[in-house]
């Protein structure tokens, strides 16, 4: 098997502190290599040191003789004409290369015209919008206006139309429903069959099996963990919301259907159903208090805490004690040995927030979301991004936290991945939320 790229003793610093050491070899002709790693191993560093974000590895390469000594290591590359010149860099929270503020169809329109229009794959593109991700007004509606997953999706459409050789995808299942991971499939099978490159990073490597990748394992090591904990039997659990056949107008042309759900204290609570069916904009409306409750009103809107499904909207980028520091003071919060336990997992607490990778910022904000012990807790996609041993901790925490008697309610994409579920189960179908399991 031939090795096409080496990265030897690649050593990346920010701040003093090493992001990246690794030493890695690429084997091409398997055409995808999944990138394995926690939180935190450097996947997205990889991504951006490759695709030029960073210090550009290929770019500096295309000029020499198939070795570069860069600033942070040492570069082999062979049979480089295989890569240059369209090389691509995707992350699910990147936008730079669309328009948000115009149609589906413009964006796709104006990027094939960029990378020389071809028919077949503007086509493609477009019934995979159709067919595959049930994407309608395509040609009306901004991008701005579509759901995360939504936008993902569209995204991914995008990427097929430029035709790349070089192609790293970051997380790129991250947000998507399982019709959006089936569309994500097509789209790499397609451009393997065109000899384009793939490097993928992902949390779930089993959906990537079919392509018989090049593993890849970026190791940190984990010295930390926090044991399963359960939920105690609580026999008197109070009911703190009530609400029953309500239609919360969320748009002019949306709105979202209510046929009734309950929040008791010492409970979870999991909406989840398909991208674009109305999930987040049903937590926002509950936070926002623009939903009819019944009993305990006003205590309800004293302790109540959402955090979004985007970490970095609500952080101030400085260092994680000082996170921390402004979550005590505004909350009020106190964090005991679980919780400290649980944040210990991102290293020094000097480290800067801009050191963490998107799920160790996702994290943070979720651990001090619960910490606040708030007696209403509502979590947008709190499990997006995570490997398996933060996702383990969050389940703990989510658990130990319950305890304390508040209602936790979150949202998922993918129901499969918490069964089994020991709590309330509410399904959002095309802006419908449907009682699947509930306590009375």
């Amino acid at each position: 098997m031939g090795t096409d790229i080496i990265l030897e003793n690649i050593n990346l610093r920010f701040n003093s502190n090493y992001i990246f050491q690794h030493s890695i070899n690429f084997h091409t002709n398997k055409k995808v290599s999944l990138i394995n790693g926690p939180n935190g191993a450097g996947k997205t560093v990889l991504g951006k040191l490759l695709t030029g974000l960073y210090t550009g590895i290929f770019n500096k390469v295309a000029s020499s003789s198939g070795k570069f000594i860069s600033p942070v290591g040492i570069v082999l590359v062979n049979n480089f004409d295989k890569y240059n010149p369209n090389l691509y860099y995707y992350h699910p929270q990147a936008t730079d290369i669309i328009m948000v503020g115009s149609t589906v169809f413009s964006n796709l329109l104006l990027i094939s015209s960029r990378n020389g229009f071809n028919m077949d794959r503007f086509h493609y593109s477009i019934n995979l919008l159709k067919a595959g991700y049930l994407i309608n007004d395509f040609k009306k509606r901004a991008i701005a206006t579509y759901s995360r997953g939504e936008k993902q999706k569209i995204m991914l459409s995008i990427l097929y139309s430029l035709n790349p050789n070089f192609l790293f995808l970051d997380e790129p299942d991250s947000f998507l429903d399982s019709d959006g991971i089936i569309g994500l499939k097509k789209i790499v099978y397609n451009l393997i069959n065109d000899q384009s490159f793939f490097f993928i990073s992902s949390h779930n490597q089993s959906e990537y099996n079919s392509f018989k990748p090049d593993i890849i394992n970026l190791d940190i090591k984990i010295t930390r963990n926090i044991p399963p904990i359960v939920i105690n039997d609580h026999n008197h659990k109070q009911k703190l919301i009530e609400v029953k056949n309500q239609t919360i107008k969320i748009s002019k042309k949306v709105s979202i259907r209510i046929q009734k759900f309950n929040f008791f204290s010492h409970t979870k609570t999991i909406v989840y159903g398909n991208n674009g069916s109305g999930k987040s904009s049903l937590l926002r409306s509950l936070h926002e208090n623009r939903i009819k409750i019944k009993v305990c009103k006003n205590y309800y809107n004293l302790h109540s805490i959402f955090i979004t499904e985007e970490p970095d909207n609500q952080l101030f980028f400085r260092s994680i004690d000082y996170e921390i520091s402004i979550n005590i003071q505004n909350f009020g919060i106190s964090i005991d040995e679980i919780y400290y336990s649980a944040l210990k997992f991102l290293g020094n607490f000097n480290k800067q927030i801009s050191e963490l990778s998107w799920g160790q910022r996702k994290f943070l904000l979720v651990v001090l979301a619960l910490a606040s012990k708030k007696k209403i807790i509502i979590l947008d996609e709190p499990f997006v991004g995570l490997d398996t041993h933060y996702s383990n901790a969050l389940n703990s925490l989510i658990n130990y936290t319950i305890n304390f008697g508040c209602s936790i309610i979150f949202s998922t994409n993918n129901i499969n991945r918490h069964i089994p579920f020991n709590g309330q189960r509410l399904k959002m179908n095309h802006h419908l939320l449907i009682p699947e399991y509930i306590y009375d």
